[in-house]
């Protein structure tokens, strides 16, 4: 974000306001090349990034921690935790499947591509936000 945000202030802004593609795909081709090296989701020169590890190592200064990404919004997901709310001993991923195929908003979407629903489930895992008991998806204050 902040190499963007530098990006911004220059020359290329105007091509970074169309895609992103670019900037991403020469971190890449930068980082493939041994250039810049990643650690805790940021980019480092090489070098930087060995005394940078050093003075961690020698306590002079504390380590990056990884960036947290905000959450977005997600009407999906507060449907799947509605809907497992309603149901204390748990349902299956199948039956939250059926119900977003109900809502008309996920209809199209949870019919196209039958993962969508599982991917957000799985995010919602993730975050904490819903439990999984063997196939059963419960509320988290639920046992």
């Amino acid at each position: 974000m902040d190499l963007r945000a530098g990006i911004d202030l220059g020359p290329l802004s105007e091509r970074l306001r169309t895609s992103d593609k670019g900037l991403y795909g020469a971190m890449s081709k930068l980082e493939s090349a041994g250039e810049i090296v990643r650690h805790n989701g940021r980019m480092f020169d090489p070098a930087v990034l060995d005394e940078f590890k050093r003075r961690v190592a020698a306590g002079e200064i504390e380590d990056v921690a990884p960036p947290v990404a905000p959450e977005r919004p997600s009407p999906m997901g507060d449907a799947i935790v509605s809907f497992i709310n309603t149901h204390p001993f748990g349902v299956e991923g199948g039956e939250i499947a059926a119900h977003l195929k109900s809502i008309p908003q996920f209809t199209s979407v949870v019919t196209k591509n039958k993962t969508a629903a599982y991917n957000v489930i799985k995010r919602l895992l993730d975050r904490g936000k819903i439990r999984k008991v063997g196939t059963q998806y419960l509320p988290l204050e639920k046992e």
